[in-house]
């Protein structure tokens, strides 16, 4: 089974496997996911949010703000409007 994300529509291959997409807004804390596509936004990419990277998110804070979220060793705000342009492969829950 393929575990590559789609970043277009047009790109349509039916070997992927959809159901294991998600944004990063709709993931639930101490949910993980692999980065495979983010927005042209600067400073993703100086926070270490990068294609690639397993993400998980420590809390949510409440009325709309940003997502924390744990990349490599340290843990990075995340506004939920950008979370939501965030694709992901789903890792599930961490149980450790």
């Amino acid at each position: 089974m393929s575990t590559k994300c789609l970043s277009e529509p047009l790109l349509l291959d039916l070997k992927v496997d959809r159901s294991s997409q998600i944004v990063l807004n709709d993931l639930r804390v101490g949910e993980k996911g692999t980065v495979c596509l983010v927005p042209e936004v600067e400073l993703l990419s100086a926070l270490g949010i990068r294609v690639g990277k397993r993400v998980q998110v420590m809390a949510r804070s409440i009325a709309g703000g940003p997502i924390l979220v744990r990349v490599d060793r340290r843990t990075v705000a995340i506004d939920r409007t950008i979370a939501s342009q965030i694709m992901l492969r789903s890792e599930g829950h961490d149980d450790t």
